[in-house]
Protein backbone atom coordinates (compact mmCIF):
# COMPACT_ATOMS: atom_id res chain seq x y z
CA UNK A 1 0.00 0.00 0.00
CA UNK A 2 3.24 2.69 0.61
CA UNK A 3 4.61 1.69 -2.92
CA UNK A 4 0.64 2.59 -4.01
CA UNK A 5 0.49 5.43 -2.18
CA UNK A 6 3.68 7.18 -3.38
CA UNK A 7 2.66 6.79 -6.96
CA UNK A 8 -0.53 8.19 -5.99
CA UNK A 9 1.13 10.78 -4.15
CA UNK A 10 3.51 12.08 -7.53
CA UNK A 11 0.10 12.17 -9.51
CA UNK A 12 -1.59 14.42 -7.07
CA UNK A 13 -2.10 16.92 -9.84
CA UNK A 14 -3.81 14.44 -11.97
CA UNK A 15 -6.08 13.03 -9.34
CA UNK A 16 -7.29 16.83 -8.03
CA UNK A 17 -8.56 16.72 -12.14
CA UNK A 18 -11.06 13.76 -11.68
CA UNK A 19 -14.69 13.46 -10.14
CA UNK A 20 -15.38 11.29 -7.17
CA UNK A 21 -16.36 8.24 -9.16
CA UNK A 22 -13.23 7.92 -11.59
CA UNK A 23 -11.13 8.99 -8.59
CA UNK A 24 -12.05 5.66 -6.58
CA UNK A 25 -12.19 3.38 -9.61
CA UNK A 26 -7.91 4.91 -10.24
CA UNK A 27 -7.31 4.26 -6.69
CA UNK A 28 -8.57 0.64 -6.86
CA UNK A 29 -7.38 -0.02 -10.08
CA UNK A 30 -3.42 1.18 -8.86
CA UNK A 31 -4.19 -0.82 -5.85
CA UNK A 32 -5.05 -3.81 -7.61
CA UNK A 33 -2.29 -3.48 -10.23
CA UNK A 34 0.48 -3.23 -7.46
CA UNK A 35 -0.57 -5.89 -5.95
CA UNK A 36 -0.70 -8.63 -8.75
CA UNK A 37 2.82 -6.88 -9.46
CA UNK A 38 3.98 -7.59 -6.14
CA UNK A 39 2.45 -11.03 -6.24
CA UNK A 40 4.40 -12.30 -9.34
CA UNK A 41 7.69 -11.02 -8.34
CA UNK A 42 7.47 -12.92 -5.19
CA UNK A 43 7.06 -15.96 -7.50
CA UNK A 44 9.58 -15.41 -9.91
CA UNK A 45 12.46 -17.84 -9.65
CA UNK A 46 15.30 -16.28 -7.27
CA UNK A 47 18.26 -16.77 -10.01
CA UNK A 48 16.66 -17.01 -12.99
CA UNK A 49 14.48 -13.90 -14.66
CA UNK A 50 11.50 -15.73 -16.32
CA UNK A 51 8.87 -14.89 -18.39
CA UNK A 52 8.00 -11.40 -17.55
CA UNK A 53 5.60 -10.58 -20.29
CA UNK A 54 3.46 -13.93 -19.38
CA UNK A 55 0.32 -14.02 -18.19
CA UNK A 56 -1.06 -17.30 -17.99
CA UNK A 57 -0.12 -20.73 -16.90
CA UNK A 58 1.36 -23.21 -19.49
CA UNK A 59 -2.09 -25.46 -18.92
CA UNK A 60 -1.05 -28.55 -20.76
CA UNK A 61 2.48 -28.95 -18.75
CA UNK A 62 3.16 -27.35 -15.31
CA UNK A 63 5.82 -24.89 -15.49
CA UNK A 64 7.26 -25.61 -12.22
CA UNK A 65 7.97 -28.99 -13.20
CA UNK A 66 9.90 -28.08 -16.35
CA UNK A 67 11.92 -25.31 -14.30
CA UNK A 68 12.76 -27.64 -11.95
CA UNK A 69 14.04 -30.24 -14.42
CA UNK A 70 15.64 -27.24 -16.23
CA UNK A 71 17.47 -25.76 -13.34
CA UNK A 72 18.35 -29.06 -10.70
CA UNK A 73 21.70 -30.12 -10.79
CA UNK A 74 21.19 -33.76 -11.88
CA UNK A 75 18.51 -33.37 -14.85
CA UNK A 76 21.83 -31.28 -16.38
CA UNK A 77 23.72 -34.04 -17.84
CA UNK A 78 20.13 -34.98 -19.28
CA UNK A 79 19.94 -31.71 -20.44
CA UNK A 80 23.07 -32.25 -22.09
CA UNK A 81 22.26 -35.30 -23.71
CA UNK A 82 18.43 -34.18 -24.96
CA UNK A 83 20.02 -30.68 -26.59
CA UNK A 84 21.06 -31.79 -29.61
CA UNK A 85 18.05 -33.74 -29.89
CA UNK A 86 15.86 -30.61 -29.71
CA UNK A 87 14.89 -28.84 -33.46
CA UNK A 88 17.67 -26.32 -34.10
CA UNK A 89 14.33 -23.08 -33.65
CA UNK A 90 13.60 -24.78 -30.43
CA UNK A 91 17.05 -24.80 -29.45
CA UNK A 92 17.52 -20.59 -30.91
CA UNK A 93 14.59 -19.88 -28.83
CA UNK A 94 15.25 -21.49 -24.83
CA UNK A 95 19.48 -20.40 -25.50
CA UNK A 96 18.14 -16.47 -26.01
CA UNK A 97 15.69 -16.74 -22.89
CA UNK A 98 16.80 -18.50 -20.46
CA UNK A 99 20.66 -18.60 -21.11
CA UNK A 100 21.53 -15.23 -22.65
CA UNK A 101 18.60 -13.78 -20.92
CA UNK A 102 17.10 -12.02 -23.86
CA UNK A 103 13.57 -10.13 -23.53
CA UNK A 104 10.64 -11.93 -25.22
CA UNK A 105 10.19 -8.41 -27.03
CA UNK A 106 13.98 -8.36 -28.21
CA UNK A 107 13.76 -12.06 -29.83
CA UNK A 108 10.40 -11.40 -31.26
CA UNK A 109 11.86 -8.25 -32.98
CA UNK A 110 14.72 -10.53 -34.16
CA UNK A 111 12.42 -13.09 -35.23
CA UNK A 112 10.45 -10.67 -36.86
CA UNK A 113 6.81 -11.74 -35.47
CA UNK A 114 4.68 -10.11 -32.97
CA UNK A 115 5.60 -10.78 -29.30
CA UNK A 116 2.31 -12.40 -28.55
CA UNK A 117 3.27 -15.06 -31.76
CA UNK A 118 6.85 -15.63 -29.28
CA UNK A 119 5.43 -16.50 -26.30
CA UNK A 120 2.99 -19.35 -28.01
CA UNK A 121 6.69 -20.22 -30.15
CA UNK A 122 8.91 -20.12 -26.40
CA UNK A 123 6.04 -22.37 -24.64
CA UNK A 124 6.38 -24.72 -27.18
CA UNK A 125 9.82 -25.08 -27.42
CA UNK A 126 9.36 -25.54 -23.76
CA UNK A 127 7.05 -28.38 -24.20
CA UNK A 128 9.33 -30.02 -26.75
CA UNK A 129 12.46 -30.28 -24.24
CA UNK A 130 10.22 -31.41 -21.37
CA UNK A 131 8.73 -34.65 -23.67
CA UNK A 132 12.40 -34.84 -24.71
CA UNK A 133 13.81 -34.72 -20.73
CA UNK A 134 10.77 -37.34 -19.90
CA UNK A 135 11.48 -39.51 -22.30
CA UNK A 136 15.13 -39.78 -21.52
CA UNK A 137 14.58 -39.60 -17.63
CA UNK A 138 11.75 -42.88 -18.52
CA UNK A 139 14.54 -44.73 -20.61
CA UNK A 140 17.05 -44.36 -17.75
CA UNK A 141 14.78 -45.78 -15.33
Amino acid sequence: MQATLESLINKVQELRTKDRDHLVNYIITACRNRSITYLRDQQRHPSVQFDESWDGEDTEHNRQAIEHHLTSEEDLAVLVRIWPKLDARSRWVLEGRYIYEKTPLELSKELGIKPSSFRMILSRARKNAYALLEEELDTEK
